[in-house]
Protein backbone atom coordinates (compact mmCIF):
# COMPACT_ATOMS: atom_id res chain seq x y z
CA UNK A 1 0.00 0.00 0.00
CA UNK A 2 2.96 2.29 1.07
CA UNK A 3 4.54 1.61 -2.10
CA UNK A 4 1.18 2.91 -3.83
CA UNK A 5 1.34 5.76 -2.17
CA UNK A 6 5.01 6.46 -3.16
CA UNK A 7 4.05 5.84 -7.17
CA UNK A 8 1.09 7.82 -6.71
CA UNK A 9 3.28 10.78 -5.36
CA UNK A 10 6.06 10.75 -7.85
CA UNK A 11 3.22 10.50 -10.28
CA UNK A 12 1.68 13.83 -8.95
CA UNK A 13 4.90 15.39 -8.98
CA UNK A 14 6.15 14.47 -12.69
CA UNK A 15 3.07 15.84 -13.81
CA UNK A 16 3.29 19.04 -11.86
CA UNK A 17 6.92 19.51 -13.21
CA UNK A 18 5.63 18.61 -16.90
CA UNK A 19 3.04 21.32 -16.10
CA UNK A 20 5.17 23.99 -14.64
CA UNK A 21 7.59 23.33 -17.48
CA UNK A 22 5.10 24.01 -20.25
CA UNK A 23 3.79 27.01 -18.94
CA UNK A 24 7.49 28.76 -18.66
CA UNK A 25 7.58 27.20 -22.32
CA UNK A 26 4.45 29.03 -22.95
CA UNK A 27 6.12 32.45 -21.57
CA UNK A 28 9.35 32.52 -23.42
CA UNK A 29 10.40 36.13 -24.68
CA UNK A 30 13.52 37.36 -26.83
CA UNK A 31 14.40 40.60 -24.61
CA UNK A 32 15.39 43.67 -26.22
CA UNK A 33 16.87 46.61 -24.55
CA UNK A 34 18.06 49.94 -25.84
CA UNK A 35 18.82 53.22 -24.13
CA UNK A 36 20.25 56.69 -24.60
CA UNK A 37 21.49 59.41 -21.73
CA UNK A 38 18.36 58.88 -19.81
CA UNK A 39 15.26 56.42 -21.28
CA UNK A 40 15.72 52.82 -21.24
CA UNK A 41 13.03 51.44 -23.88
CA UNK A 42 12.35 47.60 -23.36
CA UNK A 43 10.88 45.29 -26.43
CA UNK A 44 10.12 41.85 -25.74
CA UNK A 45 8.66 39.45 -28.60
CA UNK A 46 6.71 36.18 -27.36
CA UNK A 47 5.17 33.13 -29.22
CA UNK A 48 1.24 32.97 -29.46
CA UNK A 49 0.25 33.01 -26.07
CA UNK A 50 -3.89 32.46 -25.46
CA UNK A 51 -3.49 33.75 -22.19
CA UNK A 52 -1.79 36.27 -23.48
CA UNK A 53 -4.18 37.09 -25.95
CA UNK A 54 -7.44 36.76 -23.81
CA UNK A 55 -5.72 39.41 -21.31
CA UNK A 56 -5.31 36.91 -18.69
CA UNK A 57 -1.78 36.93 -18.42
CA UNK A 58 -0.45 40.71 -18.34
CA UNK A 59 3.63 40.69 -19.56
CA UNK A 60 4.99 43.33 -17.17
CA UNK A 61 9.10 44.69 -16.54
CA UNK A 62 10.55 45.79 -13.82
CA UNK A 63 13.64 48.37 -13.54
CA UNK A 64 16.20 48.58 -10.83
CA UNK A 65 19.24 50.39 -10.60
CA UNK A 66 22.72 48.39 -10.08
CA UNK A 67 24.43 49.73 -6.65
CA UNK A 68 27.60 48.92 -5.55
CA UNK A 69 28.06 44.99 -4.99
CA UNK A 70 25.54 44.08 -7.61
CA UNK A 71 22.84 45.38 -4.79
CA UNK A 72 19.47 46.17 -6.58
CA UNK A 73 17.19 49.61 -5.76
CA UNK A 74 13.70 49.11 -7.39
CA UNK A 75 12.90 52.04 -9.75
CA UNK A 76 9.59 51.03 -11.06
CA UNK A 77 7.26 48.81 -12.61
CA UNK A 78 5.30 49.10 -15.87
CA UNK A 79 3.01 47.20 -18.31
CA UNK A 80 4.41 46.31 -21.87
CA UNK A 81 2.11 47.80 -24.53
CA UNK A 82 1.51 44.96 -26.99
CA UNK A 83 1.02 45.48 -30.52
CA UNK A 84 -2.24 43.81 -32.44
CA UNK A 85 -1.60 40.90 -33.09
CA UNK A 86 0.03 39.87 -28.76
CA UNK A 87 3.08 38.47 -30.50
CA UNK A 88 5.25 41.61 -29.26
CA UNK A 89 5.07 44.68 -26.31
CA UNK A 90 7.23 47.16 -25.60
CA UNK A 91 7.64 49.87 -22.80
CA UNK A 92 9.86 53.21 -21.80
CA UNK A 93 11.17 53.56 -18.91
CA UNK A 94 12.13 58.18 -18.11
CA UNK A 95 13.67 60.29 -16.14
CA UNK A 96 16.68 58.39 -15.68
CA UNK A 97 20.32 59.06 -14.87
CA UNK A 98 22.64 58.98 -17.60
CA UNK A 99 26.02 56.50 -17.17
CA UNK A 100 23.83 54.47 -14.63
CA UNK A 101 23.80 50.63 -15.12
CA UNK A 102 20.56 49.14 -14.39
CA UNK A 103 18.86 45.77 -14.82
CA UNK A 104 15.43 44.71 -16.40
CA UNK A 105 13.55 41.74 -15.27
CA UNK A 106 10.54 40.60 -17.59
CA UNK A 107 7.45 38.87 -15.88
CA UNK A 108 4.24 37.73 -16.90
CA UNK A 109 1.31 37.94 -14.56
CA UNK A 110 -1.30 35.17 -14.35
CA UNK A 111 -3.71 34.18 -11.93
CA UNK A 112 -1.98 36.66 -9.61
CA UNK A 113 1.60 35.57 -10.07
CA UNK A 114 4.45 36.54 -11.40
CA UNK A 115 6.47 34.23 -13.62
CA UNK A 116 9.77 35.92 -14.05
CA UNK A 117 10.81 35.15 -17.89
CA UNK A 118 13.95 36.82 -18.71
CA UNK A 119 16.22 39.79 -16.93
CA UNK A 120 18.88 41.88 -19.24
CA UNK A 121 21.64 44.56 -18.22
CA UNK A 122 22.19 48.21 -19.77
CA UNK A 123 24.10 51.05 -18.92
CA UNK A 124 22.39 54.58 -19.93
CA UNK A 125 24.91 56.93 -22.12
CA UNK A 126 27.03 59.06 -20.76
CA UNK A 127 27.80 60.73 -23.71
CA UNK A 128 25.39 63.61 -25.49
CA UNK A 129 25.23 65.94 -22.64
CA UNK A 130 27.10 68.71 -24.05
CA UNK A 131 29.25 69.93 -26.95
CA UNK A 132 32.37 68.69 -25.10
CA UNK A 133 30.73 65.16 -25.01
CA UNK A 134 28.15 64.68 -27.59
CA UNK A 135 27.35 61.40 -29.12
CA UNK A 136 29.18 60.58 -32.24
CA UNK A 137 27.16 58.57 -35.06
CA UNK A 138 28.75 56.29 -36.79
CA UNK A 139 25.68 54.56 -39.09
CA UNK A 140 21.95 55.05 -40.18
CA UNK A 141 20.56 53.11 -37.12
CA UNK A 142 22.64 55.35 -34.75
CA UNK A 143 21.34 58.55 -36.87
CA UNK A 144 17.41 57.40 -36.49
CA UNK A 145 17.45 56.81 -33.07
CA UNK A 146 18.45 60.93 -31.82
CA UNK A 147 14.21 60.57 -32.16
CA UNK A 148 14.61 58.77 -28.35
CA UNK A 149 16.79 61.49 -26.74
CA UNK A 150 15.54 64.70 -29.34
CA UNK A 151 17.59 67.21 -26.92
CA UNK A 152 20.88 66.09 -27.18
CA UNK A 153 23.91 66.57 -28.73
CA UNK A 154 25.37 65.25 -31.83
CA UNK A 155 28.32 64.75 -33.75
CA UNK A 156 28.50 63.44 -37.17
CA UNK A 157 31.50 60.41 -37.09
CA UNK A 158 31.86 59.87 -40.86
CA UNK A 159 29.62 60.18 -44.29
CA UNK A 160 26.37 57.81 -44.11
CA UNK A 161 24.99 56.07 -47.13
CA UNK A 162 21.12 55.48 -46.38
CA UNK A 163 20.87 53.46 -49.71
CA UNK A 164 17.76 54.99 -50.85
CA UNK A 165 16.00 53.99 -47.74
CA UNK A 166 13.31 56.11 -46.30
CA UNK A 167 14.28 57.75 -43.52
CA UNK A 168 11.97 57.30 -40.11
CA UNK A 169 9.95 60.24 -38.89
CA UNK A 170 11.46 61.14 -35.93
CA UNK A 171 10.69 64.44 -34.98
CA UNK A 172 7.34 65.55 -34.97
CA UNK A 173 4.61 68.34 -32.79
CA UNK A 174 5.15 66.03 -29.87
CA UNK A 175 8.50 65.24 -30.06
CA UNK A 176 10.42 68.27 -30.93
CA UNK A 177 14.39 68.06 -31.90
CA UNK A 178 15.42 70.41 -29.27
CA UNK A 179 19.01 69.76 -29.44
CA UNK A 180 22.60 70.64 -30.98
CA UNK A 181 23.81 68.51 -34.09
CA UNK A 182 27.22 69.21 -35.58
CA UNK A 183 27.75 66.99 -39.09
CA UNK A 184 31.58 68.19 -38.73
CA UNK A 185 31.46 68.71 -42.59
CA UNK A 186 29.81 65.21 -43.19
CA UNK A 187 27.67 63.76 -46.02
CA UNK A 188 24.28 62.39 -45.46
CA UNK A 189 22.82 60.75 -49.05
CA UNK A 190 20.53 58.68 -51.03
CA UNK A 191 17.28 59.32 -48.67
CA UNK A 192 13.92 59.89 -48.95
CA UNK A 193 11.69 61.50 -47.03
CA UNK A 194 8.75 60.31 -45.81
CA UNK A 195 5.01 61.86 -45.16
CA UNK A 196 4.07 63.86 -42.54
CA UNK A 197 2.54 66.80 -40.69
CA UNK A 198 6.24 67.90 -40.71
CA UNK A 199 8.61 66.26 -42.74
CA UNK A 200 12.27 66.07 -43.04
CA UNK A 201 16.14 64.89 -41.68
CA UNK A 202 14.65 66.95 -38.80
CA UNK A 203 10.81 67.00 -38.99
CA UNK A 204 10.20 69.42 -36.15
CA UNK A 205 12.51 71.33 -34.48
CA UNK A 206 12.65 73.90 -31.69
CA UNK A 207 15.31 76.42 -30.38
CA UNK A 208 17.86 73.61 -31.90
CA UNK A 209 21.05 74.40 -33.86
CA UNK A 210 21.94 72.15 -36.82
CA UNK A 211 25.41 73.23 -38.84
CA UNK A 212 28.50 71.74 -40.46
CA UNK A 213 26.46 69.53 -42.58
CA UNK A 214 26.40 68.37 -46.47
CA UNK A 215 22.99 66.69 -48.12
CA UNK A 216 23.24 64.96 -51.71
CA UNK A 217 20.41 63.05 -53.98
CA UNK A 218 17.76 63.35 -51.18
CA UNK A 219 13.99 63.00 -52.21
CA UNK A 220 10.30 63.88 -51.35
CA UNK A 221 6.71 62.95 -53.03
CA UNK A 222 4.17 64.20 -51.56
CA UNK A 223 0.81 63.18 -52.52
CA UNK A 224 -2.73 64.07 -51.08
CA UNK A 225 -4.00 62.68 -47.81
CA UNK A 226 -2.91 65.58 -45.89
CA UNK A 227 -4.55 68.89 -45.13
CA UNK A 228 -1.67 70.53 -43.60
CA UNK A 229 1.89 69.86 -44.20
CA UNK A 230 5.39 71.62 -43.53
CA UNK A 231 8.60 69.75 -45.67
CA UNK A 232 11.48 70.39 -46.44
CA UNK A 233 14.33 68.09 -46.87
CA UNK A 234 16.97 69.53 -43.76
CA UNK A 235 13.76 70.73 -41.95
CA UNK A 236 9.43 70.37 -42.16
CA UNK A 237 9.03 73.33 -39.55
CA UNK A 238 11.64 75.10 -37.68
CA UNK A 239 10.95 77.26 -34.77
CA UNK A 240 13.60 79.56 -33.07
CA UNK A 241 16.04 77.13 -34.65
CA UNK A 242 19.71 78.18 -35.84
CA UNK A 243 21.00 76.65 -39.04
CA UNK A 244 24.41 77.34 -39.93
CA UNK A 245 26.80 76.11 -42.72
CA UNK A 246 24.83 73.51 -44.96
CA UNK A 247 24.96 72.43 -48.42
CA UNK A 248 22.41 70.34 -50.25
CA UNK A 249 22.67 68.90 -53.66
CA UNK A 250 20.99 67.17 -56.46
CA UNK A 251 17.22 66.91 -54.43
CA UNK A 252 13.95 65.83 -56.19
CA UNK A 253 11.04 67.41 -54.68
CA UNK A 254 7.53 65.77 -55.84
CA UNK A 255 4.51 67.39 -54.93
CA UNK A 256 0.55 66.29 -55.64
CA UNK A 257 -1.41 68.39 -53.12
CA UNK A 258 -4.97 67.50 -51.80
CA UNK A 259 -8.06 69.39 -51.81
CA UNK A 260 -7.67 70.44 -48.49
CA UNK A 261 -4.07 70.98 -48.65
CA UNK A 262 -2.11 73.84 -46.65
CA UNK A 263 1.17 73.33 -47.48
CA UNK A 264 4.79 75.22 -46.81
CA UNK A 265 7.66 73.22 -48.80
CA UNK A 266 11.39 74.19 -49.66
CA UNK A 267 14.73 72.53 -49.75
CA UNK A 268 15.91 74.14 -46.67
CA UNK A 269 13.09 74.53 -44.75
CA UNK A 270 8.99 74.14 -45.17
CA UNK A 271 7.86 76.16 -42.62
CA UNK A 272 10.26 78.37 -40.18
CA UNK A 273 9.44 80.96 -37.40
CA UNK A 274 11.96 83.08 -35.73
CA UNK A 275 15.19 81.22 -36.64
CA UNK A 276 18.09 82.07 -38.43
CA UNK A 277 20.27 80.93 -41.71
CA UNK A 278 23.84 81.42 -42.52
CA UNK A 279 26.13 80.19 -45.26
CA UNK A 280 23.38 77.37 -46.71
CA UNK A 281 23.68 76.59 -50.25
CA UNK A 282 21.40 74.70 -52.15
CA UNK A 283 22.43 73.62 -55.17
CA UNK A 284 20.46 71.76 -58.05
CA UNK A 285 16.95 70.93 -56.67
CA UNK A 286 13.80 69.66 -58.66
CA UNK A 287 10.83 70.53 -58.07
CA UNK A 288 7.68 69.57 -59.54
CA UNK A 289 4.36 69.94 -58.40
CA UNK A 290 1.67 68.37 -60.23
CA UNK A 291 -0.68 69.60 -58.16
CA UNK A 292 -1.01 72.69 -56.59
CA UNK A 293 -4.09 73.67 -54.92
CA UNK A 294 -6.33 75.23 -51.96
CA UNK A 295 -3.13 77.20 -50.21
CA UNK A 296 0.60 76.45 -51.22
CA UNK A 297 3.78 78.36 -50.70
CA UNK A 298 7.03 77.39 -52.46
CA UNK A 299 10.73 78.18 -52.86
CA UNK A 300 13.67 76.28 -53.64
CA UNK A 301 15.16 77.59 -50.27
CA UNK A 302 11.71 77.92 -47.68
CA UNK A 303 8.21 77.37 -48.46
CA UNK A 304 7.25 80.06 -45.39
CA UNK A 305 9.91 82.61 -43.65
CA UNK A 306 7.69 84.31 -40.64
CA UNK A 307 8.38 85.96 -37.55
CA UNK A 308 11.00 88.39 -35.71
CA UNK A 309 14.61 87.53 -35.93
CA UNK A 310 15.92 85.57 -33.62
CA UNK A 311 19.47 84.89 -31.05
CA UNK A 312 19.70 88.38 -31.35
CA UNK A 313 21.56 88.62 -34.69
CA UNK A 314 21.73 91.91 -36.82
CA UNK A 315 20.15 88.99 -39.82
CA UNK A 316 17.70 86.11 -39.94
CA UNK A 317 19.03 85.01 -43.77
CA UNK A 318 22.87 85.51 -44.68
CA UNK A 319 24.61 84.48 -47.02
CA UNK A 320 22.16 81.64 -48.57
CA UNK A 321 22.05 80.56 -51.89
CA UNK A 322 20.04 78.13 -54.38
CA UNK A 323 19.37 76.95 -57.43
CA UNK A 324 17.08 74.48 -59.55
CA UNK A 325 13.41 74.43 -61.46
CA UNK A 326 10.27 74.99 -59.90
CA UNK A 327 7.69 73.18 -61.90
CA UNK A 328 3.83 73.81 -60.56
CA UNK A 329 0.21 73.48 -62.11
CA UNK A 330 -2.68 74.92 -61.09
CA UNK A 331 -5.00 72.52 -60.15
CA UNK A 332 -7.67 74.43 -57.91
CA UNK A 333 -11.33 73.05 -56.84
CA UNK A 334 -14.31 74.75 -56.56
CA UNK A 335 -14.27 77.09 -53.55
CA UNK A 336 -16.92 76.45 -50.95
CA UNK A 337 -20.14 78.53 -50.31
CA UNK A 338 -19.16 81.60 -48.52
CA UNK A 339 -15.35 80.89 -48.96
CA UNK A 340 -14.03 84.60 -47.92
CA UNK A 341 -10.17 83.35 -47.07
CA UNK A 342 -8.88 82.86 -51.16
CA UNK A 343 -6.97 79.95 -51.49
CA UNK A 344 -3.36 80.83 -53.12
CA UNK A 345 -0.08 79.52 -54.62
CA UNK A 346 3.02 81.57 -53.81
CA UNK A 347 6.29 80.41 -55.51
CA UNK A 348 9.85 82.09 -54.96
CA UNK A 349 12.85 81.17 -56.34
CA UNK A 350 14.43 81.81 -52.72
CA UNK A 351 10.80 81.83 -50.94
CA UNK A 352 7.42 81.47 -51.61
CA UNK A 353 5.85 83.44 -48.59
CA UNK A 354 7.72 85.88 -46.59
CA UNK A 355 6.36 87.64 -43.18
CA UNK A 356 8.53 88.30 -40.75
CA UNK A 357 10.52 91.12 -38.99
CA UNK A 358 14.23 90.73 -40.10
CA UNK A 359 17.11 91.07 -42.78
CA UNK A 360 17.83 88.92 -45.41
CA UNK A 361 20.81 90.07 -46.92
CA UNK A 362 23.68 88.86 -49.29
CA UNK A 363 21.73 85.84 -50.77
CA UNK A 364 20.85 84.70 -54.11
CA UNK A 365 18.76 82.06 -56.32
CA UNK A 366 18.98 80.75 -59.87
CA UNK A 367 15.99 79.95 -60.96
CA UNK A 368 13.75 78.69 -63.70
CA UNK A 369 9.68 78.73 -62.57
CA UNK A 370 7.13 77.61 -65.21
CA UNK A 371 3.70 77.72 -63.82
CA UNK A 372 0.70 76.69 -65.97
CA UNK A 373 -3.47 76.21 -65.58
CA UNK A 374 -4.77 72.53 -64.98
CA UNK A 375 -7.08 71.68 -68.35
CA UNK A 376 -9.52 70.38 -66.34
CA UNK A 377 -12.56 72.56 -66.86
CA UNK A 378 -13.98 70.96 -63.20
CA UNK A 379 -11.80 73.44 -61.23
CA UNK A 380 -12.12 76.36 -60.67
CA UNK A 381 -10.43 80.16 -61.06
CA UNK A 382 -10.79 81.41 -57.67
CA UNK A 383 -7.27 81.61 -56.13
CA UNK A 384 -4.63 84.19 -56.24
CA UNK A 385 -1.00 83.39 -57.06
CA UNK A 386 2.01 85.38 -56.73
CA UNK A 387 5.18 84.47 -58.39
CA UNK A 388 8.74 86.50 -57.65
CA UNK A 389 11.93 85.32 -58.99
CA UNK A 390 13.15 85.61 -55.25
CA UNK A 391 9.85 86.31 -53.10
CA UNK A 392 6.65 85.25 -54.07
CA UNK A 393 4.96 87.03 -51.80
CA UNK A 394 5.41 89.01 -48.19
CA UNK A 395 2.34 88.97 -46.64
CA UNK A 396 3.09 90.15 -42.56
CA UNK A 397 5.85 92.06 -40.85
CA UNK A 398 8.50 94.60 -41.67
CA UNK A 399 11.28 92.32 -43.78
CA UNK A 400 13.73 94.35 -45.00
CA UNK A 401 16.08 92.69 -47.54
CA UNK A 402 19.73 93.83 -48.95
CA UNK A 403 22.24 93.09 -51.53
CA UNK A 404 20.05 90.09 -52.85
CA UNK A 405 19.96 89.14 -56.09
CA UNK A 406 17.39 86.98 -58.24
CA UNK A 407 18.65 85.27 -61.40
CA UNK A 408 15.52 84.17 -62.78
CA UNK A 409 13.43 82.41 -65.64
CA UNK A 410 9.91 83.13 -65.31
CA UNK A 411 6.70 81.52 -67.42
CA UNK A 412 3.25 81.62 -66.68
CA UNK A 413 0.52 79.94 -68.64
CA UNK A 414 -2.98 80.16 -68.01
CA UNK A 415 -3.02 76.97 -70.11
CA UNK A 416 -1.14 74.05 -70.78
CA UNK A 417 2.43 75.34 -71.82
CA UNK A 418 2.46 76.25 -75.59
CA UNK A 419 6.19 75.50 -75.95
CA UNK A 420 5.98 71.85 -74.90
CA UNK A 421 5.61 69.38 -78.03
CA UNK A 422 2.48 68.77 -79.95
CA UNK A 423 1.17 65.59 -80.24
CA UNK A 424 1.15 64.28 -83.80
CA UNK A 425 -2.00 62.28 -85.05
CA UNK A 426 -1.91 59.41 -85.53
CA UNK A 427 -3.05 57.36 -88.81
CA UNK A 428 -7.18 57.81 -89.20
CA UNK A 429 -6.86 60.03 -86.24
CA UNK A 430 -8.40 63.52 -86.63
CA UNK A 431 -5.85 66.67 -86.25
CA UNK A 432 -5.01 67.50 -83.08
CA UNK A 433 -7.12 70.88 -82.05
CA UNK A 434 -4.97 74.29 -82.39
CA UNK A 435 -3.96 75.46 -79.36
CA UNK A 436 -5.98 77.95 -76.94
CA UNK A 437 -4.56 81.39 -77.27
CA UNK A 438 -3.48 81.60 -73.58
CA UNK A 439 -3.92 85.88 -73.78
CA UNK A 440 -7.47 85.49 -73.89
CA UNK A 441 -7.51 82.82 -71.13
CA UNK A 442 -8.25 83.92 -67.35
CA UNK A 443 -5.57 82.18 -64.67
CA UNK A 444 -7.68 83.09 -62.20
CA UNK A 445 -10.23 85.06 -61.14
CA UNK A 446 -8.36 86.94 -58.54
CA UNK A 447 -5.30 88.87 -59.09
CA UNK A 448 -2.28 87.36 -60.33
CA UNK A 449 1.09 88.98 -59.46
CA UNK A 450 4.41 88.38 -61.31
CA UNK A 451 7.91 90.35 -60.98
CA UNK A 452 11.22 89.39 -61.36
CA UNK A 453 12.15 89.60 -57.71
CA UNK A 454 9.10 90.06 -56.25
CA UNK A 455 5.66 89.25 -56.48
CA UNK A 456 3.79 91.28 -54.61
CA UNK A 457 5.28 93.21 -51.98
CA UNK A 458 2.24 94.63 -49.49
CA UNK A 459 2.36 97.53 -47.78
CA UNK A 460 3.49 95.57 -44.55
CA UNK A 461 7.05 95.92 -45.78
CA UNK A 462 10.35 98.00 -44.61
CA UNK A 463 12.51 97.92 -47.79
CA UNK A 464 14.00 96.07 -50.30
CA UNK A 465 17.05 97.66 -51.23
CA UNK A 466 20.29 97.45 -53.96
CA UNK A 467 19.11 93.92 -54.97
CA UNK A 468 18.42 92.78 -58.73
CA UNK A 469 16.51 90.73 -60.88
CA UNK A 470 18.79 89.41 -63.51
CA UNK A 471 17.16 87.61 -66.57
CA UNK A 472 18.44 84.10 -66.99
CA UNK A 473 18.49 83.21 -70.25
CA UNK A 474 14.23 85.36 -71.39
CA UNK A 475 12.21 88.08 -70.32
CA UNK A 476 9.40 86.99 -68.09
CA UNK A 477 6.67 85.47 -70.52
CA UNK A 478 2.83 85.46 -69.26
CA UNK A 479 0.14 84.43 -71.52
CA UNK A 480 -3.46 85.03 -69.74
CA UNK A 481 -5.79 87.55 -69.72
CA UNK A 482 -4.31 91.10 -68.16
CA UNK A 483 -7.48 92.40 -67.67
CA UNK A 484 -11.41 91.89 -67.61
CA UNK A 485 -14.69 94.23 -68.12
CA UNK A 486 -17.06 93.59 -65.08
CA UNK A 487 -20.45 93.81 -66.38
CA UNK A 488 -23.28 94.53 -63.43
CA UNK A 489 -27.10 95.31 -64.19
CA UNK A 490 -27.70 98.65 -63.12
CA UNK A 491 -23.92 100.02 -62.77
CA UNK A 492 -21.67 101.23 -65.03
CA UNK A 493 -19.08 98.60 -66.51
CA UNK A 494 -16.10 98.10 -63.99
CA UNK A 495 -12.51 96.97 -65.90
CA UNK A 496 -10.87 94.79 -63.13
CA UNK A 497 -6.78 94.33 -62.88
CA UNK A 498 -6.25 90.20 -63.35
CA UNK A 499 -2.00 90.72 -64.28
CA UNK A 500 0.08 92.83 -62.29
CA UNK A 501 3.40 92.44 -64.16
CA UNK A 502 6.48 94.33 -63.43
CA UNK A 503 10.24 93.67 -63.70
CA UNK A 504 10.79 94.14 -60.43
CA UNK A 505 7.70 94.00 -58.16
CA UNK A 506 4.89 92.39 -59.88
CA UNK A 507 2.50 94.89 -57.54
CA UNK A 508 3.35 97.12 -54.47
CA UNK A 509 1.50 99.83 -52.60
CA UNK A 510 4.94 101.51 -51.26
CA UNK A 511 7.30 101.82 -54.27
CA UNK A 512 9.06 104.20 -52.46
CA UNK A 513 10.48 101.55 -50.43
CA UNK A 514 12.02 99.76 -53.09
CA UNK A 515 15.56 101.88 -53.13
CA UNK A 516 18.56 101.48 -55.42
CA UNK A 517 17.34 98.46 -56.92
CA UNK A 518 18.94 96.77 -60.38
CA UNK A 519 16.71 95.71 -63.44
CA UNK A 520 17.48 94.37 -66.70
CA UNK A 521 16.68 97.61 -67.64
CA UNK A 522 19.25 99.73 -65.42
CA UNK A 523 21.89 101.94 -66.93
CA UNK A 524 25.66 100.32 -65.95
CA UNK A 525 24.36 98.46 -63.24
CA UNK A 526 26.58 98.48 -60.03
CA UNK A 527 27.04 94.70 -59.67
CA UNK A 528 30.02 95.66 -57.43
CA UNK A 529 27.70 96.24 -54.16
CA UNK A 530 27.57 92.59 -54.10
CA UNK A 531 29.22 90.41 -52.55
CA UNK A 532 32.50 88.12 -54.69
CA UNK A 533 30.01 84.91 -54.67
CA UNK A 534 27.16 87.01 -55.97
CA UNK A 535 28.81 88.78 -58.58
CA UNK A 536 30.31 85.28 -59.86
CA UNK A 537 26.26 84.08 -59.83
CA UNK A 538 25.18 86.85 -61.83
CA UNK A 539 28.17 86.75 -64.33
CA UNK A 540 27.83 83.00 -64.63
CA UNK A 541 23.92 82.69 -64.47
CA UNK A 542 24.57 79.85 -62.40
CA UNK A 543 26.36 78.30 -58.80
Amino acid sequence: MNKLKRIFAFVLALVGVLSLAACQKDFEAILELSATRDTVEVNASFSVNEDIISGKAVPHAKLYEVLEKDDEKFVEDKNLTLNSKYTAGSVTFEKLTAGKDYVVYLYIKLDNKDNRIDSKKIKTLNNGQNAEDPFKITNAEEFQQMGKDPDGYYELANDIDFENNILDDQFSSSNKFEGHFDGKGHTIKNFKIKSASNAGVFGYTNKATIKNLNIQDAKIELGGGRSTTNMGILVGRADDTVIENVTIENTNIELAANSSAEIALGTVVGYSENSSFKNITVKNTAMNVTKSRVKVSLGLFAGVLTGQKSNDLDFFVKDCYASGSINAVMHYPSAPSGETDFYYTFIGGFVGNLGADGLIEDSAVVVDIVVTKSEEKSHANEFILAIGGFVGFNNVGSINIERCAAVANIEAYAGKNPNEPKPEAQEGEATPEAPVDLNTVKMSTEEVYIGGFIGRAKWIFNKITKSAYVVKSKEIVTQMLPKETIHEEGKDDVEKQLLYLGTFAGQTTNPEKLTENITPETENPNYGIFTENIQNIIKNKAL
